[in-house]
């Protein structure tokens, strides 16, 4: 138990304060997300930390945080990730140098080579990440007197592409008909036969699609709560993509046929041999179906022989892209926006809307269409004769 007594502060959480082994008074708060017991096991915990923050490295400091708080409250992912990001960028640089002086300029150092590397924003801000955190968390749960050198700090990666940057051949690459057709004809023995059928019609991410679950079928609509990625079972990746897609009657047909062949105890759509669906079992038997589709000429027993045709080279993100664009002909901005689990439209009309030769010539339809004169030449001669 804490040598001190726990309080109740104004906001109805638990607080407790004591004076540390450097003379500095300590105030520590009860999370949101924390029983009074592990607040308390915290607090007892925290009295016995002895080293100074004058003394300790900031790798010292990174293990203490990431064990007593990252392992604790953030997700597998989370960790696996600062951590690449620690490894990588931050612990050659000041791993072995004393939290209280590193500085602004060495953060900024660290950061400004990762962005000089082409590196973009979302891994900046991991790295960024790696620094602030268990600065933030010393300061505000350990009482450690210090600045964090990322504060203030300003970085930018290089610039993203603009719209008219992007090239729609290979920055968003939809599935043609061919290769859809080669490739489910191939992926009928397929356990996930039905997943790719699933992303085809709904334009869910994989992840999305490989942790919805029996209940998630509404009648009219399919519910996303919940995504499974390659770490297990895991939250969704924005606040917008907890949302609910109307089921088509070709989703219908697919749902419906997939419930036919689940066990009778079988909770969710897409259950691996161990009970919770695999991402990395889905990703695998994907790669080994489009293996399948290419072509080969046999020439003898041990030898595959020559290629004739290729194996098609679509990923299954491109399911969610094609979706996009074929739903972008029928579907309102917003309204598309909404069933991709977008938060900004700028994302859905610039990274997932491609443009097929199908648009190209009902582009040209539709402007034709606009104009109500007839136009025609003279013989022998460059005036044009405008004529209602």
């Amino acid at each position: 138990m804490p040598k001190n007594a726990v309080k109740k502060s104004y906001d109805g959480r638990k607080r407790y304060r004591y004076t540390d082994k450097t003379g500095i008074r300590v105030e520590l708060r009860q999370h949101s997300c924390e029983t009074v017991t592990q607040f308390k096991y915290r607090c007892e915990e925290a009295e016995k930390v002895v080293v100074s923050s004058i003394n300790m490295t900031f790798s010292e400091l990174f293990l203490q945080w990431q064990s007593e708080y990252q392992k604790i409250f953030c997700s597998k992912s989370d960790v696996v990730n600062i951590q690449r990001a620690f490894n990588l960028f931050v612990k050659p640089e000041i791993g072995n140098i004393q939290i209280s002086k590193i500085q602004r300029f060495d953060a900024y150092k660290i950061v400004s080579e990762a962005a000089a590397l082409g590196f973009g924003q979302s891994e900046i801000s991991k790295i960024r990440g790696c620094i602030s955190r268990p600065y933030n968390w010393s300061i505000n749960t350990l009482g450690f007197s210090l600045t964090c050198p990322t504060a203030g700090l300003i970085t930018r990666s290089k610039q993203l592409p603009t719209i008219d940057d992007i090239d729609y051949d290979t920055d968003i690459h939809l599935i043609s008909n061919e290769d859809l057709t080669k490739f489910l004809l191939e992926a009928e023995i397929s356990k996930y036969y039905f997943f790719y059928l699933v992303l085809r019609y709904s334009g869910l991410r994989p992840s999305e699609c490989a942790g919805l679950k029996l209940i998630d079928d509404q009648g009219e609509i399919l519910q996303v709560r919940r995504a499974i990625t390659k770490y297990g079972l895991g939250g969704l990746k924005t606040k917008a993509a907890r949302r609910d897609i109307p089921i088509t009657p070709q989703l219908r047909e697919v749902l419906d046929s997939i419930k036919k062949q689940l066990p009778v105890k079988s909770k969710w759509f897409f259950a691996s041999a161990k009970g919770i669906p695999n991402l990395e079992a889905i990703n695998s038997a994907f790669k080994r179906t489009r293996a399948n589709t290419a072509e080969w000429k046999k020439v003898g027993r041990k030898t595959k022989g020559k290629l004739i045709t290729p194996a098609v080279k679509f990923t299954l993100y491109h399911f969610r892209h094609t979706f996009a664009t074929d739903a972008a002909r029928v579907l309102r901005p917003n309204q598309l926006k909404y069933i991709m689990g977008h938060t900004s439209i700028e994302i859905t009309l610039k990274y997932y809307i491609g443009l097929t030769d199908e648009d190209k010539t009902s582009a040209a339809e539709s402007l034709s269409k606009i104009f109500i004169f007839e136009v025609g030449t003279k013989v022998g001669t460059n005036q044009h004769i405008l004529s209602k």
